[in-house]
Order: C-alpha cells, then structure tokens, then sequence
C-alpha cells in the first residue's frame, strides 16, 4: 500500500472513533477535471473555490471504503494525466 493511502486511511478510520467525521482538504491543478473524473466514478467530493476540494467521510464509513475510494482518486488522476 503506498504511504499516502495509508496516512490517509488511518486519518479516515481512526478519527471516527473518536465519534467525530475525517474531513480532508486538498487541492488539485485541474479542478473542473477532478470533479469531472471524480464523480464519473461516483466519489463525491465537493469543490470549495476553484481549486480546492473538501472530502467527508461518515461515521459507517470503514477502511475498504476509504481504500476503494482512494482507488477510484488515483484512477481518476491517472487519466487526467494521460
């Protein structure tokens, strides 16, 4: 698994214990890309100006979860890169 599922995944599964939702900020060059290849694989992250995004995992959300998403992110990039 590479460093940055993991960091991630462990942000996104161990916050919720704590009873609270992982909220994660970031940014991307090609944000209407992003968004476009995003929820072409039906991971809905929300744009919060024009090039950054907010992603929200909930409480029932669990490690595959996070890991499928990441996987469908990497995707995604891939193919904005070409």
């Amino acid at each position: 698994m590479k460093k940055s599922h993991w960091l991630l995944m462990l942000l996104c599964c161990l916050i919720p214990l704590a009873g609270i939702a992982a909220i994660v900020l970031f940014r991307v060059p090609d944000a209407p890309g992003f968004l476009r290849e995003t929820r072409a694989r039906s991971v809905l992250v929300n744009p919060i100006d024009a090039t950054s995004f907010r992603a929200v995992t909930h409480l029932d959300v669990g490690r595959d979860d996070v890991e499928e998403a990441l996987g469908r992110i990497e995707e995604g990039l891939r193919t904005l890169r070409g």
